[in-house]
């Protein structure tokens, strides 16, 4: 899955359930940036999660 800025995770892990449910062993999520508490929002490199 791949999403541009990864805020309080919500979406994502929403959308790792749908995947999980329908049959998916795991969901890897690639996002460009994340926002950070305070605001800074932070893009150095790709961030890569696996669910």
């Amino acid at each position: 899955m791949i999403d541009d800025v990864l805020t309080t995770g919500a979406t994502s892990d929403g959308c790792v359930a749908v995947l999980k449910r329908d049959g998916a062993d795991w969901v890897q999520i690639f996002c460009w940036a994340r926002a950070l508490r305070g605001g800074v929002l932070q893009s150095d490199a790709p961030i890569l999660f696996d669910a």
